[in-house]
């Protein structure tokens, strides 16, 4: 009589183990995975934001202290907001030259040594749909060089709204200005002393803001005009 052959396999318990292994490195190796896109983003966005608010304040350094400081203006223009997408920006009738010490503008207008041209640059906050991943509503700083630009309040007013505006925008989609204020203090020479304080962040941030992971990014500058004056 032939011997029946036997097969041997898993059990439904052992399957049942195994699957749950399984289940639980699959979900550990995606969360880990997850992590590590986060923390890339993360520190990406981060050095992103310190790169462009240093490139702003690199920028005005290198070309206010060398210019003529009766041809550097600050404007107080809060109202005016900026629309990412369109690129309008909305009208207001405030405009109004900041010419006390300790009194903040968002505005800077000044004509760099040697040129013929006005440069104007701005901080607005954008409109109140745009905003960034926690409920923020994002700013942006706008650069508009003016090579026909007359000095007169009515063509400081329109630099950067004018019917044939040419203006960039200073920082990325990626980059949230929070705050930028300009301020005039207090000097006894001729030359002007101004003072920036940026406060800049990423819009997109996955982590809490402690003081390990700061969202936040903020830099000062005191900037003195050195163009002599006889």
């Amino acid at each position: 009589m032939k011997k029946r052959k036997t097969y041997e396999g898993f059990s439904l318990v052992e399957m049942l183990i195994t699957t749950v292994i399984l289940g639980f490195l699959m979900l550990t190796s995606a969360l880990v995975l997850s992590t590590l896109i986060r923390v890339s983003t993360t520190s990406t966005n981060k050095a992103r934001v310190r790169t462009e608010s240093e490139y702003v304040l690199e920028m005005l350094r290198r070309t206010l202290r060398t210019t003529d400081p009766s041809n550097v203006r600050l404007y107080q223009s809060n109202a005016r907001t900026f629309n990412f997408e369109n690129g309008n920006i909305t009208e207001i009738s405030s405009f109004d030259e900041v010419t006390v010490p300790n009194q903040t503008g968002n505005e800077i207008h000044f004509k760099p040594n040697g040129s013929t041209g006005w440069i104007c640059l701005a901080f607005y906050k954008g409109v109140s749909t745009d905003v960034d991943n926690s409920g923020n509503v994002n700013g942006y700083i706008l650069r508009a060089s003016k090579p026909d630009l007359a000095d007169t309040p009515d063509d400081h007013r329109d630099c950067l709204i004018s019917e044939n505006e040419n203006f960039v925008v200073l920082n990325s989609r990626f980059v949230n200005i929070e705050n930028f204020t300009i301020q005039l203090k207090p000097t006894v020479e001729k030359n002007k002393v101004i003072q920036l304080d940026m406060l800049s962040s990423a819009v997109n941030w996955y982590f809490g803001n402690g003081e390990l992971l700061n969202r936040q990014f903020q830099r000062q500058a005191i900037i003195k005009t050195e163009t002599i004056i006889w």
